[in-house]
This record gives C-alpha cells, structure tokens and sequence, in this order.
C-alpha cells in the first residue's frame, strides 16, 4: 500500500507541556507526527504510529474522508505534503521505533526526532500547507495544543 500512495502528506503536533504530555499518554515529548496519503483510485490511508498502539484507517468514501482530514488540519501544527519519492520503505537503524521513524520510513527517510524529518521532508521537496511556528513568529504569542485525543483515542 505505501508504495502505490501518489502523495503523502505529515502533519506535525505541537510539542506538548509537561502537563500535557502527563495526562495524554498518547503524546511524547518529542511531539507527534502522523502521515497520510492517497493512491490513484482515491483510497486514503491515515496512518497514526502512538505510543498505545499504531492506528491504520484506509478507506475511500468521500466523507469519511473529509472527517479525517478535518481532523488532522485542525489538530497539526504543520502539514508538509511530498509526492511520493519513488524509493521503498526503508527500516530504521534507530534501536526504538517512534512516530517519526515509522513516518520518515514510509518515504525511505531515516529520522528519529520531529524537527530532522521536517528538514528532511523540506530538502527533498515537501511543500508546506500549515506553517504554525511562522504564525507564533508573527503573533509572538505561542498557540496551544488541541486537547483532543488523536483519532480513535478519545475518551482514552
């Protein structure tokens, strides 16, 4: 399935506060990254690797659609979209496999933390849809987190 995605997108989650990253298990302190994409049939695949389990959705009914979307654009700081790079998935030589190594493996990137894979993705052509940091830079304020759970954790 990776393989036959057209154009992946990531989006990237604030990185939590203390506070926050105590009372959703779901987050790390590194931040989340979470990836998805669609292949030429209009099949989307959400994939979400959490701390508690790796949520799979793959599906093609427009509005199932839609509602995932809208929920990852309104939860991500930034979303980077890359079509596909054409290389194979690769296996990340890092001992512990995170959010961000499983993302950066569907595109054959090597990355262990957020802020490496987002330069990465950006050198080999990513564009940006959400740029939240320049936001903060122009506000000078520093927006928060939603406190939703990611998909499929509410209530968790």
């Amino acid at each position: 399935m990776a393989d036959e995605v057209i154009e992946w997108y990531f989006g990237f989650w604030k990185r939590p506060r203390l506070w926050q990253f105590c009372k959703k298990p779901t987050w790390t302190i590194f931040g989340h990254v979470e990836a998805w994409g669609f292949t030429a049939d209009n099949t989307w695949v959400f994939y979400d690797p959490q701390r508690i389990g790796t949520q799979v959705k793959v599906t093609h009914h427009a509005e199932e659609v839609e509602n995932l979307l809208a929920l990852r654009f309104a939860v991500c700081k930034s979303v980077l979209r890359l079509p596909h790079p054409g290389t194979r998935l690769s296996a990340p030589f890092h001992p512990t496999m995170n959010c961000v190594s499983q993302c950066a493996g569907l595109v054959g990137i090597r990355a262990y933390c957020p802020g490496t894979f987002r330069r990465k993705l950006l050198r080999n052509g990513a564009k940006e849809l959400i740029d939240g940091r320049r936001a903060e830079r122009e506000q000078g304020v520093e927006a928060h987190p939603q406190d939703g759970a990611p998909s499929g954790q509410e209530g968790a």
